[in-house]
């Protein structure tokens, strides 16, 4: 499958909000650092990773904004 550049780019920042979200959260949880030990660790990390996606998604939907504008809205 050969991805135009467009579409590349748009899937690079849709994971990188990702990754950005999930160190937000972690962040604020007081989660870090996080080490792997087990599989069961391995996997409650990826599913804290999707639910924190579907929650930014939902509340970015909802705002009408991005999420990185709302981070540095809701810390001024």
């Amino acid at each position: 499958m050969k991805l135009d550049e467009c579409t590349f780019w748009a899937i690079y920042n849709i994971i990188r909000e990702i990754e950005y979200t999930l160190r937000i959260i972690k962040t604020d949880l007081d989660l870090r650092p996080i080490y792997h030990k087990t599989d069961d660790a391995s996997m409650a990390h990826l599913n804290l990773g999707l639910l924190a996606y579907g929650l930014v998604a939902t509340i970015t939907h909802i705002a009408g904004v991005s999420f990185l504008l709302l981070i540095f809205k809701l810390h001024l």
